[in-house]
């Protein structure tokens, strides 16, 4: 099961298939050396989920622990390398899990939602566009 499919799985479970044709993920581009992993096209991956690099990375880190994960350099769009061998089977539920944690709503189950940094508590804070609804992430 490809990427797209489990994906669509993940909405239809939601109860909620109409949103599903305005959030278009587009596939990862992974690539697999010797000793790295490499996601070379994750920046149009958070443009489309509307997230900030540094918490996806940051998720990333503590699925992956002890797998290092790094931008390959300070720009995003060169893309982020994981240390060791990591394949599209492995990723795939970790995407799954941020979308279904950060990225819809646990109230109305929109993904029309952000999240930002406040930067008196360092926490980041979600914010639901269609429902108003807010909260504090851990």
């Amino acid at each position: 099961m490809d990427f797209e499919q489990r994906l669509i799985e993940v909405y239809e479970n939601l109860g909620g298939t109409d949103k599903l044709d305005e959030l278009v993920l587009p596939d990862p581009i992974i690539k697999i050396d010797t000793r790295n992993t490499k996601w070379t096209n994750v920046k149009k991956f958070l443009q489309a989920i509307k997230r900030p690099p540094d918490h996806f990375i940051s998720f990333l880190r503590i699925q992956l622990d002890p797998v290092e994960v790094n931008q390959i350099t300070d720009k995003l769009s060169d893309g982020i390398i994981l240390i060791g061998k990591h394949n599209i089977k492995k990723l795939s539920p970790l995407l799954e899990k941020y979308i279904n944690e950060y990225v819809i709503c646990n109230l109305c189950k929109s993904y029309n939602t952000k999240i930002k940094k406040n930067d008196s508590t360092r926490k980041f804070e979600f914010k639901c566009k269609d429902c108003q609804a807010s909260y504090t992430l851990s």
